[in-house]
């Protein structure tokens, strides 16, 4: 926990919980300015096992301090798929 509090703010350091599950692959989905914030989506591919793999949309939200943006709200997983 102690690395992740140059990127958390306080309120948010102990509401951690990881996983173990293996990320597959990251694609950069959207930014958006809110007030003083910035809402950060990505569509996340997490590898559940040898035969599955899901898809999520991971949702933060980002803060600028001291020159340097902290995660405001917790990652929200969504899931997520893309019609073709």
């Amino acid at each position: 926990q102690d690395k992740n509090k140059v990127f958390l703010s306080n309120q948010l350091i102990d509401q951690l919980s990881p996983t173990e599950t293996p990320v597959k692959s990251i694609l950069s989905w959207n930014v958006q300015p809110k007030k003083n914030q910035w809402v950060v989506s990505y569509i996340v591919s997490l590898e559940e096992s040898k035969e599955k793999q899901v898809t999520k949309k991971v949702t933060f939200m980002l803060k600028e301090k001291d020159q340097k943006y902290q995660v405001t709200k917790l990652p929200q997983l969504e899931n997520f798929e893309i019609n073709l």
